[in-house]
């Protein structure tokens, strides 16, 4: 099951993406061989171990999982060390672009989280907001945009927010 913030390690580098939380997403976006003899991949999240909002900012607040049955041998001590501090600097990244806390921004294509009275006023091609809490709010969702609000995703046709599914107005 994938969750925030999911990435695929490759023995020496982390792969993740400001487009999708998902393992398989990242293996299709980048491309991502997997052999079906010997393992060459690990299926990591690095999630929170509270309330996203307590986490903001400290990597501390997060551990690693491994998101697949069976680790490879070459996941050792000294390479989930490698990983984990590859995380730590992912998820500063992460906060950085795809966050939006106590600010407005004008539009998204990829994927955010809203937090703490941020607000997103175009969401478009294919970006996506999640967990849009604390007084967070989506005013325009364009075409093949798509947000998510306690729990349900809604897309241009579902939205209660101003939809324009055409026109690029």
């Amino acid at each position: 099951m994938c969750n925030f913030k999911s990435a695929i390690w490759l023995k020496d580098r982390l792969v993740w993406s400001i487009k999708t939380d998902s393992h398989e997403g990242i293996i299709s976006e980048f491309k991502i061989h997997e052999s079906a003899v010997k393992t060459n991949i690990v299926r990591v999240e690095f999630s929170p171990d509270c309330n996203i909002i307590e986490s903001y900012q400290n990597e501390k607040a997060f551990s690693l999982k491994i998101d697949q049955d069976i680790a490879p041998e070459w996941f050792d001590a000294e390479s989930r060390d490698k990983c984990l501090s590859a995380c730590k600097s992912m998820i500063a990244e992460v906060f950085d672009k795809q966050f939006i806390i106590k600010n407005d921004v004008k539009e998204i294509s990829h994927l955010v989280y809203v937090l703490s009275g941020g607000t997103v006023q175009d969401v478009y091609n294919g970006g996506t907001v999640k967990n849009v809490n604390n007084g967070g709010t989506v005013v325009n969702v364009y075409r093949t945009g798509r947000y998510t609000k306690d729990g349900i995703l809604y897309t241009s046709k579902e939205c209660t927010v101003k939809i324009h599914e055409n026109t690029g107005e």
